[in-house]
């Protein structure tokens, strides 16, 4: 008796597990989600909206403005472009070739823009409207 069971339960298995393989690998449809890692709320963004000046560098002034994407776009001399936000720190910013921390002062307001490039850092203050 014993083995009749387990003979059955043994044909009940393999008969589910070829279902799985005539109707798909899952009987059941799970809907799929589609995670999107883009900002959604990019109010503050425009916090670091403006011009900021340095010396020593390739161009006296870099200019932070939002583009319609809601993406941070940078001019700064003959080089321009968009720059992704870091994981870690929404203050900051990187390029392949530089990484860009705007710099907050005691009431949360961005007054200068630090870049970071090469092993040298360059802090550019941000003028005032």
């Amino acid at each position: 008796m014993y083995y009749m069971k387990k003979l059955v339960l043994c044909f009940a298995f393999v008969a589910t597990m070829a279902s799985f393989k005539v109707y798909g690998s899952n009987p059941i449809e799970l809907p799929r989600i589609a995670i999107d890692t883009t900002i959604q709320d990019t109010s503050y963004l425009k916090e670091f909206v403006g011009k900021y000046t340095f010396t020593g560098l390739p161009f006296e002034v870099l200019e932070v403005t939002i583009k319609e994407t809601g993406k941070i776009h940078i001019e700064a001399g003959e080089r321009n472009g968009d720059i992704p936000p870091t994981k870690e720190d929404p203050d900051a910013f990187e390029t392949p070739e530089a990484m860009l921390k705007f710099i907050r002062d005691d009431y949360r307001k961005v007054i200068q823009l630090k870049i970071d490039a090469s092993g040298t850092s360059f802090i550019g203050p941000k003028e005032l409207k």
